[in-house]
């Protein structure tokens, strides 16, 4: 199960003392979500097996602090195309200032813009 950053935020709060489910939706935290939301959140969590509920009171397992210690997966860019060839970020090339899409090479045309 891929952690978003509001489910980490979640089981981090879990994890320092077990809550009802009642706790998120009060505005205990910065951003009040729907009741339903938050519901369909702690099963999906205790289905997979980082929570278990135990008479409304939510509680955090060995995997869910296994899960809370993993480092947050985040976007990067893979790649992109950089006049007429492809820069990996992962091979950390210079690749100079002016950025370009594929095949629009225009420098054969005569500017006639005005000076500012």
């Amino acid at each position: 199960m891929k952690l978003s950053e509001r489910k980490r935020q979640i089981l981090s709060t879990i994890a320092q003392a077990p809550r009802t489910a009642r706790h998120f939706t009060q505005g205990q935290l910065h951003q009040i979500t729907s009741p339903d939301v938050i519901d369909r959140w702690l099963l999906q969590m205790a289905e997979y097996g980082l929570l278990y509920e135990d008479n409304g009171v939510y509680h955090i397992t060995a995997m869910g602090r296994h899960a809370l210690d993993q480092k947050p997966t985040t976007a990067t860019m893979r790649q992109m195309d950089w006049k007429n060839t492809t820069y990996d970020p992962k091979k950390h090339q210079d690749i100079g200032t002016s950025f370009q899409r594929p095949g629009s090479d225009h420098s054969h045309i005569k500017s006639y813009g005005t000076a500012c």
